[in-house]
């Protein structure tokens, strides 16, 4: 396991990736015990391009270097501090001067600027364990596995097919 850092090289405008000091490597790969936390992205030094952290449980009152587990951008970063996203945080043998962060926790579905989500694959497969249920407006189409239900109900429903349009069932009822 690499522990990442991201430094900003200021002539370039570019991000690059740097790992962290040899003992911070050595006591993840030696597996010392490491709690987690959330925190949140306090600030960007400008001149070292240091991030900084605060956690709950900070005994140190003021936000702490961290470093990156994972290479990420600094739009990602810069996102993460402005609108205070969650950030995962490690602690390996429970030092809390030593900060690593794990993950940031980023929404696609922010209420205030909704946009366009577009999915495309050769292959797409949502699952659910009891039910998934998909909604737009009053129209739900819901697949339940506890009563092998499909259901869809909309105030109209139309279907059309360029070959046969068949329905099959045990029973077929027509209002």
């Amino acid at each position: 396991m690499i522990v990442y850092n991201w430094v900003l090289n200021m002539q370039e405008q570019k991000l690059r990736v740097v790992t962290k000091t040899e003992e911070v490597l050595k006591d993840i790969e030696t597996g010392k015990s490491v709690s987690e936390c959330l925190g949140s992205i306090s600030y960007i030094d400008d001149a070292s391009r240091e991030v900084f952290v605060d956690f709950k449980e900070n005994p140190f009152n003021k936000p702490v270097k961290a470093i990156f587990k994972r290479s990420v951008s600094e739009s990602q970063v810069k996102t993460a501090m402005e609108k205070k996203l969650p950030v995962r945080i490690e602690f390996i043998d429970d030092n809390m001067s030593n900060p690593v962060i794990k993950d940031i926790y980023f929404s696609m579905f922010e209420k205030e600027k909704l946009q366009d989500i577009h999915i495309k694959g050769n292959s797409i497969v949502f699952e659910g364990e009891k039910e998934l249920i998909f909604k737009c407006g009053d129209i739900n189409v819901k697949c339940s596995s506890e009563n092998g239900e499909f259901k869809v109900s909309a105030e109209k429903i139309k279907m059309n097919a360029k070959g046969d349009n068949e329905i099959t069932g045990t029973i077929i009822k027509l209002n």
